[in-house]
Order: structure tokens, then C-alpha cells, then sequence
């Protein structure tokens, strides 16, 4: 009885097994694709070629074929309308055949792929079209790097005078040259008139100085040197010059002029005085002496 029990429990497995692998080829196919190398984490230098190598499983009577995409993304790079492009056929390397893609590879050429310096992603995308239908997908993260120098942005500078009298500043603008958007947080030195300054711009690409007193009592022309830096900027530098404005004088003092110097008598008294030393005069100029004045 132990022996037909194992004998029967036997050919109900093996009868299970067959139906199993039926319905994996028909019904519930086993899909899949794997990215061997690169590893996921590993570091490649996008100077030269990038050789990707991979598997995939899928059953053998199905049409499939291995595709792949490659850029900077937190996630798979899924294939939209933007993108389908980027989307290139790998090279089928399985035993059955050039139609076989459990085994292909692929070759990205340097300048010729999406790869930029930094954290960047390769998806993998299985594509089945027949007797079903199914898309599978496997990602790794790599980190690139070139031994090419990052080329650098370009920026502008703007330098203004503001204010009157001793309240006078410099105000230094920082914009991208292209875009003409404000570089906040970018690093200003320079000096006026030999005295030095530094700071950072303002939320706005903004910064401002005031001009010495020294100078603006001079009268001196206000020499303005300036120069900037930001991350991944080009190092800017500038001058120019301001026609100096001194002080204001303090218009509460009376000014004097050669009319306030004339000898102008104050009163009356003083001048009767006046009057009668001028007919003295004249008297005496003609020989008459009478004093004066009478009484």
C-alpha cells in the first residue's frame, strides 16, 4: 500500500509540473533582465567606452528583445515620448541565435550617450511582443567621471553709485550672462580708491558699500575695482570710475561779500558825525575854520 500511495502522489506531481511549465509558456510567462556590469554603485569614466553587459530569461517560444537607456534620473528611465529615443537596441549574445537575448551587451561611445559627470542611471528594458505581451525593467545606479575640465558659466557684473552728500554707497550687481538671473551667495571683493572691501551678494545678486568719507571729502574721483566668483562660474573682475562730488558746505553760515565789508554806519549819531567831518573838510579846503558842529 506505501509503495502505490508513493507511486500515485508521483504522477499527480509529475502531472502538475507539466501543467505548470504549460501555463508558464501560455498564460503566466517567467520575464526578466538583469544588468551584470557595471555593478550597481560602481564608478566609470565616461572619457572612454562603456561596455554593459546582461541577461534575460523569458520562455523560448516568445518574440523579446533587450533595449537600453541611460541619463540622470532618481529612477527608471521609463520609455515616454520625450524619451523612446534613448531607447537603444542591445546586441543579442544567447546560444540560440542573433534573435536571442539571454545573453546581450551593448557599447556606449563617449559623446555619444547621455552620461554626464555625477550620479547617472542605466535601465535595462525587456520587451516581449508575442504570444504576449510584457515589459520588464532593471536598473543600477553608476557614478561618472571625465578627466575633461567642467566648462564654466559666464557672469556679469554691474557697479552703481547711490546716495547724496556723505550717505553715498557702491552697489555691485552679479547675473549670469546668459540668462540674466541673480547669482546670490557669490563672493565680492574689491576696493575703492585703494580701500578694500569683500562680502557676498544678497538674495538678489545685490551688494552694497559705502564710500569713505575720506574720499567723498575729497572731492577725488571714486575709483570702483570689483570681482566676483560663484560655483561653477568663471572668475569676473571690472572697474570704473565716478566724477568726485565733495561735501556740501554748511549752508547755516552766513556767507560774507565786499558789500558786508563796507564801512556802514549803525545809527543816526554816527552818522551826523559822518556829515559834519565831510563840511569840515570842505571849509578847510577853503581856508575858513569855524568849528562844528554850531552851538
Amino acid at each position: 500500500m506505501a509503495g502505490e500511495n508513493i507511486t500515485r502522489t508521483s504522477q499527480i506531481n509529475s502531472s502538475f509540473n507539466t501543467i505548470k511549465s504549460t501555463g508558464e509558456d501560455l498564460t503566466l510567462p517567467v520575464t526578466g533582465v538583469e544588468i551584470e556590469s557595471p555593478s550597481n554603485g560602481e564608478t566609470i569614466n565616461i572619457d572612454k567606452p562603456v561596455y554593459i553587459n546582461g541577461t534575460s530569461e523569458y520562455p523560448k517560444n516568445y518574440d523579446c528583445e533587450v533595449l537600453l537607456a541611460d541619463g540622470s534620473t532618481a529612477g527608471v528611465i521609463a520609455p515616454t515620448s520625450a524619451n523612446q529615443s534613448n531607447f537603444k537596441k542591445t546586441i543579442p549574445g544567447g546560444i540560440n541565435g542573433t534573435s536571442d537575448y539571454r545573453s546581450w551587451s551593448i557599447v556606449l561611445e563617449p559623446g555619444l550617450n547621455n552620461l554626464k559627470n555625477g550620479s547617472q542611471a542605466l535601465t535595462a528594458k525587456l520587451q516581449c511582443y508575442s504570444p504576449l505581451s510584457s515589459v520588464k525593467f532593471n536598473k543600477v545606479n553608476i557614478i561618472t567621471n571625465t578627466s575633461k575640465p567642467l566648462e564654466l558659466k559666464s557672469m556679469d557684473i554691474s557697479i552703481d553709485k547711490t546716495g547724496q552728500g556723505k550717505n553715498q554707497k557702491i552697489v555691485v550687481g552679479v547675473n549670469d550672462a546668459e540668462t540674466n538671473d541673480p547669482l546670490a551667495n557669490s563672493g565680492i571683493t574689491g576696493s575703492i580708491n585703494d580701500d578694500p572691501f569683500s562680502g557676498t551678494t544678497d538674495s538678489l545678486g545685490k551688494y552694497s558699500v559705502s564710500i569713505p568719507a575720506s574720499v567723498i571729502d575729497s572731492g577725488a574721483a571714486i575709483d570702483v575695482s570689483v570681482s566676483a566668483s560663484a560655483d561653477g562660474y568663471k572668475i569676473k573682475k571690472t572697474s570704473t570710475t565716478f566724477e568726485g562730488s565733495p561735501a556740501a558746505t554748511d549752508e547755516t553760515t552766513p556767507r560774507t561779500s565786499d558789500t558786508d565789508k563796507r564801512d556802514i554806519p549803525n545809527n543816526e549819531e554816527d552818522l551826523a558825525d559822518k556829515i559834519f567831518d565831510d563840511v569840515q573838510k570842505q571849509l578847510s579846503e577853503q581856508g575858513i575854520n569855524i568849528p562844528l558842529p554850531f552851538g
